[in-house]
């Protein structure tokens, strides 16, 4: 999302959405991203892959989960997916 290192729990900001997908507002969306492994700890290392792509859960412009995308449907024709208005 526009260069912006987000986690789980973090606001979206709006205000600085250059090139960003989407609209403020929405209660229940999902969106794929693409998350970044430490190469040295570890961390969301998926099964050795350290670049892997994930589905990101917002709801009311808040970041409240990121899981693994393992539907094997690769990169959506839409950039983000209104679950509930």
């Amino acid at each position: 999302m526009d260069l912006i290192d987000y986690e789980v729990g973090q606001h979206l900001i709006w205000e600085e959405r250059r090139g960003v997908e989407g609209e403020p507002g929405r209660h229940r969306v999902l969106a794929q991203g693409v998350l970044e492994g430490c190469g040295h700890c570890g961390m969301y290392d998926f099964g050795g892959s350290l670049w892997e792509m994930v589905v990101i859960e917002i709801v009311d412009d808040v970041i409240v989960s990121v899981v693994q995308d393992t539907s094997g449907e690769g990169w959506w024709e839409e950039d983000w997916r209104v679950l509930e208005e």
